[in-house]
């Protein structure tokens, strides 16, 4: 368990993504498989556009806080705090927000080393542009892209579980949509185009949630956080050591321990449509199989949205607290996520 004394629930949700500008336009994609795919004005090597999929500019047509410094804001930046300011202001309806709340934000992963690192300054002027209150001293940032989502929960749960604050919030935002990331992203081959024999169609988007503390003897029925996993992969796509698939084989064994022998049913998975990606699934399913019904149901919707990045932990955990919700579920969920670094993460939630 997360924690000994409390359930760590799940209060509230908000998600931006290329194919929903809340939960239940995304949700509703999803579930139809819907996907947003365009060639967009960014080229290969050979000169064949790439596809990537991208949030509505009129969504994002909103002006800068006038209290915002633009001129060092990195444009990387400004997009993504464009996108999670759309989506961290849907948060106030679903609490009362009458206190400064501490953020705990999942990242870009810092790999083409051209693009300046996300800092305080983003928790900041995130907080002037949706007029949320942030408590931004006992705010923290993780930037280890889409693990990231689910180790900036477990830092939320932690402080959490060991202060009076009655809220925390966690998020992740990211972005591909910037001529630098791409660049990095054409020289490794990794982006789909028509010639492209393995690649991914870049997303960007951002989602957050609010949790709070519960007495473990409360009544059943909203989301809550049972169990974590982490673990790192040596064989990871930024390094030149062989691929073995110990670290997400290890971070799910982790996560399911303790489920008593209650199978998984659904797994949401970060998987993008890299071969890379899809045959570590493939090796974690082996190794963990005895945790898994026959035919369990694995969802990954990258397929619809692209690849959220630094913010696909986040939105997957939305995904699957609304699919709970919509389908009254009882059976706990899986939702794990790989990096681009060695870094690997999962999570179980049930209600």
């Amino acid at each position: 368990m997360v924690s000994k004394s409390n359930k760590i629930s799940i209060v509230g949700v908000a998600i931006v993504s290329p194919v929903g500008w809340d939960i239940n336009t995304t949700y509703t994609a999803v579930q139809a498989e819907i996907n947003v795919f365009q060639d967009v004005n960014y080229y290969d090597a050979d000169y064949n556009n790439i596809k990537m999929a991208t949030i509505p500019e009129d969504l994002l047509s909103e002006s800068l806080n006038e209290l915002i410094i633009q001129g060092v804001l990195h444009h990387k930046h400004a997009r993504m705090l464009m996108i999670a300011s759309l989506a961290i202001k849907q948060i106030g309806t679903s609490i009362n927000i009458d206190r400064a709340i501490p953020l705990f934000l999942s990242a870009s992963e810092h790999i083409d080393h051209s693009t300046p690192v996300i800092d305080r300054v983003f928790i900041e002027n995130l907080a002037l542009q949706s007029e949320i209150q942030i408590d931004l001293v006992n705010s923290q940032i993780v930037q280890t892209g889409r693990s990231g989502g689910i180790e900036a929960l477990a830092y939320a749960i932690k402080y959490l579980d060991e202060s009076d604050c009655e809220y925390v919030i966690v998020g992740g935002v990211d972005t591909f949509y910037d001529n630098e990331t791409l660049q990095y992203l054409q020289k490794q081959e990794r982006l789909l185009t028509v010639n492209a024999e393995d690649g991914f169609v870049p997303g960007e988007g951002a989602a957050f949630i609010v949790l709070t503390k519960t007495n473990r003897s409360a009544g059943i029925g909203t989301p809550f956080i049972f169990n974590f996993g982490f673990s790192y992969e040596d064989g990871h796509l930024l390094g030149d050591e062989p691929y073995r698939g110990e670290g997400l084989a290890k971070a799910v064994k982790d996560a399911l321990a303790g489920t008593a022998g209650v199978k998984i049913q659904t797994i949401y998975s970060s998987m993008n449509g890299e071969n890379y990606f899809a045959k570590e699934f493939g090796v974690m399913l082996i190794r963990n199989h005895k945790a898994f019904v026959e035919n369990v149901e694995t969802r990954h919707p990258a397929d619809c949205y692209g690849d959220l990045g630094a913010a696909s932990g986040l939105a997957m955990i939305c995904l699957a607290c609304k699919d709970i919700e919509k389908k009254g579920r009882k059976w706990p969920y899986l939702i794990y996520c790989s990096s681009d670094g060695g870094n690997r993460s999962a999570v179980i939630i049930s209600v």
